[in-house]
């Protein structure tokens, strides 16, 4: 029998350095980091068949169309509850709402996600076009559009939906900022307003210096090296992943997401919506459903972009108006009364930026964990049943 023999020092370090090597390629092979070639054209690939229980429609306006995705699933036909109208954010699309729309079309909810112009499957403007000929009232137009489109379609229901018949308007990020816009500017009204991780109605400039914060590289790389392109910012996997997720998102998926960012945005979008834009008493006059002026804040714990000190500022001030509006008659009390809390103690989660619960009839809740992207992120089904949870609320009101 042979003896074993004692492997060399040297042969040991060697092996040691190998297997560290190994180690580190397979590590940095995982955290995926992808430069994306600016684009200064719009795509025209042809749409892909949509998921199975999923249609897409376009919506014509004098503009151009508009892709509108829906859930065709029996359960979110045959019911009454109310529409549900998603609208995306900066560089997204109505595919991003996917795996809320298959959650919600589960339980009943007839479910549409919206892609505005240059984003998706909707027509694209031209470089030019978009990025310096295109306003956030013209956006928030488009989104008026697709919100009269279910309204008026849902019109026609046999049976008689909760919440008056209007969807509910659900707006993530600058989305967000769009569909306060068009609820103050009267462009549609919806039966209440769900502003996901969204732009806060007293403007979007603590959220941009937040950015400029967590990436101080921001505005040195769009001006001197992505000569002012809108991609910039997002230009590559490491820095969607910060701005968008939480850190323990896998890379990799982060990789696929990006692959259906839109190619570029209107500068005037964020501009538009820097300051205060929006008059709270506008927005809640156009929530009809429900007693009137029903708003959830539903922010991201770990969320960079809208800090959870924005998110509960703009749920203060929507509590604010709403009361008032309450105290002058606008809207009545009554038998709605729906306040309450969601956690067992108010002071245990005041570094969560305010009251989560329902007070003076908005709501504000925390999903703990999550980035920007909270309908997208590992913990998007709590978003989902946080979101779930106030609906019913509201039924039972």
């Amino acid at each position: 029998m042979q003896s074993l023999k004692r492997i060399p020092k040297s042969l040991g370090y060697q092996v040691s350095i190998r297997a560290f090597s190994t180690e580190w390629q397979a590590a940095s092979s995982a955290l995926i980091d992808r430069k994306w070639k600016l684009e200064w054209s719009p795509r025209t690939a042809p749409a892909p068949e949509p998921p199975t229980g999923f249609a897409r429609d376009y919506i014509e306006t004098a503009d151009g169309k508009l892709e509108l995705l829906k859930t065709t699933s029996k359960a979110s036909i045959d019911t009454d509850k109310p529409p549900l109208f998603f609208q995306h954010g900066g560089f997204g699309s109505a595919d991003v709402y996917i795996p809320w729309m298959e959650y919600f079309s589960q339980r009943g909810y007839p479910c549409y996600a919206l892609s505005i112009r240059g984003h998706g499957y909707s027509w694209g403007p031209s470089y030019y076009k978009m990025v310096f000929g295109t306003t956030a009232p013209m956006l928030a137009h488009d989104v008026a559009a697709g919100v009269r489109h279910v309204t008026d379609f849902h019109k026609k229901d046999s049976i008689k939906r909760r919440g008056g018949g209007l969807p509910v308007l659900l707006g993530h990020s600058n989305g967000g900022g769009l569909s306060q816009m068009l609820l103050d500017r009267g462009y549609a009204k919806a039966s209440a307003l769900v502003i996901l991780a969204g732009t806060p109605n007293f403007g979007g400039w603590g959220v941009y210096k937040n950015w400029g914060t967590f990436d101080p590289w921001f505005i040195p790389r769009m001006y001197f090296r992505d000569f002012f392109h809108p991609r910039s910012p997002l230009s590559k996997t490491s820095l969607v992943h910060r701005a968008f997720f939480c850190d323990e998102f896998p890379r990799e998926e982060v990789a696929e997401f990006e692959k259906n960012m839109s190619p570029y945005l209107s500068y005037w979008w964020p501009i538009q919506i820097m300051g205060r834009f929006v008059k709270t008493e506008n927005v809640l006059s156009n929530l009809t459903g429900w007693g009137g002026g029903r708003v959830f804040v539903l922010a991201a714990e770990h969320d960079r972009l809208m800090s959870l000190r924005l998110m509960g500022r703009m749920a203060n001030e929507y509590r604010e108006q709403r009361a008032s509006m309450v105290r002058l008659r606008v809207f009545t009390n009554d038998e709605r009364n729906i306040d309450q809390l969601w956690v067992p103690s108010e002071s245990g989660r005041t570094k969560f930026g305010g009251f989560e619960g329902i007070r003076d009839g908005i709501a504000y809740r925390v999903v703990e964990g999550a980035g920007h992207h909270l309908q997208n992120d590992l913990q998007k089904n709590i978003g989902a049943k946080y979101l779930e949870q106030w609906l019913e609320i509201l039924d039972k009101a």
